[in-house]
């Protein structure tokens, strides 16, 4: 992507070359007049042409107002030269959609900032407000407000009504709108006109959001959803609509909450996402008020023993400063207790994180547990010194693994589990010798495997004689304990898991194809069907609720427990109970279960038959391909899309990595390989790995085009080798924001045949540079994009939700869909910095001048 600038000065100094020599051969020059002006006016297009070069490198560089300012210069010299004329124009549009871009951060970092005041400001009122019931009086009417929206329609419903319930979903979403109405009244006159801060602020929000309300209440009243063009009139002002009152409907939630303190921090992470380097974020008065007052919650949390509170909470702060080790030590330390409560004690664990579900609708400890045994733990300990990235302190692993069963055997709900916890002298007992073991190992001059394999064995001895907590439960506690004491990547694959793990690396697994979303007390909800499933081939459309699985009702499950029952063995069958927007009745759909391939590589637009198309630009021939993860099957799909768009002429090609976890590092190598063809891609080295070092190969599908990858903050591992190599190796451009910096890799050893697995870290790996991922205190990690554009969660918000409608595969109306894809390319503004560069890369170059007519030579040289 990046050329050498052509001297543009040296166009310049022929065009004055040339007026000299006209000055000087006074007479002699009259017998060719037309000979001058000609060469001036090539060198004037070569001074032109020199300028859009230099634009373009300004633009490379990030730099969008010089290059704007020297194409128009290029533009004012070479009047309607098509290629300038176009460069500039689309240079000019950009900088003006970059520019309403920054606008809308800058607009959101300080309401942002101001809503992180609110939280603080929510916290002194209600603590200081002499009616102690008026906080859930508030609470109350917001709930109302908040449960009549969710029974209205939307822009969306609309758009997918069945015909025979249009006028009943507007007469729907008229009334449920009055009642919204009616409870934020309500709830205004219960805060009345105190003149307090928090009053003042609730009277605002609630002023703005009764204004989007009537005018989301009018749009509907007045709809005429018998026609069709009226219809989606109606659904697009609807949607213009929904941004403003969602933002209003969250800062009426954030003003009730019975937690400010998270808001404050979900806020101040929100900020820093936001914030411009001008902006000076961590040096605010502000920030650190919010870091104070959160320190003190913190152990305010501790000592009542509120852990997962706490583990919200030290997890924000970690967030907010990655490199504060006091953090990450909380952290760790509190994620203990919570992850005993939730899992032994009165809550029930879901691993998207929603507790207190009723028993039989969450998976329980006994399935995580289930297969468990202590030889798979002592294996595990066996293959630390063969195979982790640096050499192993085993006293801190034994630390780790002991109090991991010290906080267990100390949490009082989890007597409730294991009865033996509840004897106060067995539990003592048993205390005593997990103490006596933490001794044990501080007095060792060099503890090694056997000490901790020895810790093990003694804590289970111990319990069988006292509090007699099973096995399989213990075994688990020591191992995650002693694992989390290596690094965040390194850990067990138990055999509850290993379905799940499968799934993920191998990119296949048996169900019904369907990508779901759960939202805690709602029914599941499908986001689409994967193309040639199961679902699919059925019917089951976007939006689709999921009422009951095999007769088992979805609304109190976790997505966790919903997934296991959905998927199963290959050839057996589930039922779904489904409900579709707009339509009165819900219906059984029963599915047999096949293998499901997860869809890796993607296009710019879905086809109804499921496949993609690539071509972002037809008439530039730019095509987009976007790599969700890195799977076995990747390569082989990317493989057969660059013969696609090679044969449809494309030399420009955006590769969109962002959202891109990683994956397996064969396959992120292999990507690398289809753009290199030569030289180093990765090298990995451990402890006990020497150095391994992947080169390319020649036969890259696509080695010549020019290259722009999208990255953001969660592109990690396996993305970052492509991306890395790519731009060590100046192949292309990298766009967008900095990478997450993952700089270690996993290798799976086996522990027991297809039961369970150990992933541990086993080698780093290095660009072909040379360098690795990591900073040393975390800020500048990862791959740092050739071009940084920044955007904030409302606008990626924006496009992803536009994205998630033009992925859809089934009854998309084709006018809808050209709106939505332009919408989308609007909201993103990352992707469309990658389509204006690629094009300007193809306008930088000359045309041939024509040559001139036999003709007209002859009579020049004649004359």
């Amino acid at each position: 992507m990046r050329h050498t600038k052509w001297p543009f000065a040296l166009g310049a100094f022929v065009v004055l070359s040339a007026l000299w020599v006209a000055g000087a051969a006074g007479q002699a020059v009259a017998t060719a007049p037309a000979s001058s002006p000609t060469t001036a006016a090539i060198s004037l297009a070569d001074h032109a042409y020199a300028l859009l070069s230099e634009g373009t490198d300004q633009a490379l560089a990030g730099r969008f107002e010089a290059a704007l300012a020297t194409l128009t210069e290029a533009k004012a010299l070479a009047g309607e030269e098509p290629k300038i004329v176009q460069a500039h124009r689309l240079l000019e549009e950009y900088v003006s959609q970059y520019a309403r871009a920054e606008a809308e951060r800058a607009s959101e970092y300080a309401a942002t900032v101001e809503r992180v005041g609110w939280a603080g400001m929510t916290e002194q009122y209600f603590r200081d407000q002499p009616d102690s019931s008026l906080e859930a009086k508030l609470r109350e009417k917001v709930r109302q407000v908040l449960s009549a929206i969710g029974r209205s329609g939307n822009g969306d419903t609309l758009d997918d009504a069945a015909k025979n319930t249009y006028e009943e979903l507007k007469d729907r979403s008229v009334q449920a709108l009055d009642e919204s109405l009616a409870a934020l009244r309500q709830g205004e006159v219960l805060v009345g006109q105190d003149n307090r801060d928090y009053a003042r602020v609730f009277r605002r929000v609630v002023k703005s959001l009764r204004e989007r309300l009537e005018a989301y209440k009018q749009v509907w009243a007045q709809a005429d959803v018998g026609q069709v063009d009226a219809r989606r009139r109606a659904a697009r002002e609807l949607r213009s609509l929904e941004d403003g009152l969602s933002d209003d409907l969250a800062d009426l939630d954030g003003l009730v909450t019975d937690k400010p303190w998270r808001e404050a921090l979900a806020g101040a992470l929100v900020a820093q996402r936001v914030a411009a380097p001008a902006d000076r974020l961590t040096e605010q008065p502000w920030y650190h008020e919010l870091i104070q007052r959160s320190e003190a919650h913190g152990k305010q949390f501790v000592d009542e023993g509120r852990w997962q509170d706490a583990l919200t909470l030290y997890m924000a702060l970690n967030d907010l400063d990655e490199g504060n080790r006091t953090y990450k030590d909380m952290v760790k330390s509190v994620r203990r207790h919570a992850r005993v409560l939730r899992l032994y004690g009165n809550e029930r664990l879901d691993t998207s994180g929603a507790t207190s579900q009723p028993e039989d609708s969450e998976t329980t400890w006994r399935e995580l547990v289930e297969g468990v045994d202590a030889a798979m733990a002592e294996k595990a300990i066996s293959q630390l010194d063969s195979y982790y990235v640096t050499a192993v302190d085993y006293a801190q692993l034994a630390r780790g693994a002991l109090a991991a069963v010290k906080v267990l055997a100390e949490t009082p709900e989890a007597a409730q589990t294991f009865p033996g916890l509840a004897d106060a002298s067995k539990r003592r007992a048993f205390l005593v010798a997990v103490d006596d073991q933490f001794r044990a190992i501080e007095t060792r001059d060099r503890p090694d495997h056997l000490d901790l394999t020895l810790a093990l064995n003694s804590v289970l001895r111990t319990s069988e004689r006292t509090v007699n907590i099973p096995v399989s439960v213990l075994v688990v506690e020591f191992t995650d304990g002693f694992l989390d004491e290596l690094d965040e990547f390194s850990s067990m694959i138990w055999p509850y898991d290993m379905a799940d793990f499968e799934k993920h690396t191998m990119g296949h697994f048996y169900g019904v194809g369907v990508q779901i979303a759960k939202e805690p007390g709602e029914p599941l909800k499908v986001i689409t069907p994967l193309a040639d499933s199961p679902a699919f081939k059925a019917g089951i459309k976007p939006g689709d609720l999921i009422l009951a699985v095999d007769g088992r009702a979805t609304q109190d499950m976790g997505i966790d427990k919903l997934i296991r029952m959905i998927t199963g063995e290959k050839g057996t069958k589930v039922t779904l109970r489904v409900k579709r927007a707009g339509h009165l009745d819900s219906f059984d759909v029963t599915l047999t279960r096949q293998a499901i391939n997860i869809a890796t590589v993607r296009g710019w637009q879905s086809r109804p038959d499921g496949q993609w198309d690539y071509l972002i630009d037809p008439e530039a021939k730019i095509a987009y391909v976007r790599v969700m993860q890195f799977t076995d099957e990747t390569v082989e799909s990317l493989d057969s899309v660059l013969d696609r768009i090679a044969k449809a002429g494309v030399h420009s090609l955006v590769l969109d990595l962002r959202y891109n976890p990683g994956g397996l590092l064969r396959s992120a190598t292999d990507v690398a390989d289809e753009f290199l063809s030569r030289g180093r891609l990765v090298s990995t080295e451990g402890r006990q790995a020497r150095r391994q070092s992947v080169n390319a190969t020649p036969g890259g599908k696509y080695l010549d085009g020019q290259l722009v990858l999208l990255v953001n903050q969660i592109s990690a591992s396996a993305a970052e080798i492509v991306s890395g190599a790519v731009q060590d190796w100046d192949r292309g451009l990298i766009v967008g924001q900095r990478t997450y910096g993952k700089e270690t890799v996993q290798n799976v050893i086996p522990i027991r045949r297809d039961r369970a697995v150990l992933k541990l870290t086993t080698a780093y790996y290095y660009l072909p540079s040379g360098r690795t991922l990591h900073g040393g205190d975390g800020k500048d990690s990862g791959v740092a994009p050739d071009v940084e554009i920044r955007m904030t969660p409302k606008q990626t918000k924006r496009w992803l939700e536009v994205r998630q409608k033009t992925d859809l595969l089934q009854d998309v109306d084709p006018t809808q869909l050209r709106s939505d894809l332009a919408r989308q390319y609007e909201a993103d503004l990352q992707l469309a910095t990658a389509v204006l560069l690629l094009k300007l890369e193809q306008l930088r170059e000359r045309p041939e001048p024509v040559a001139a007519p036999a003709t007209a030579v002859l009579e020049t040289v004649q004359h």
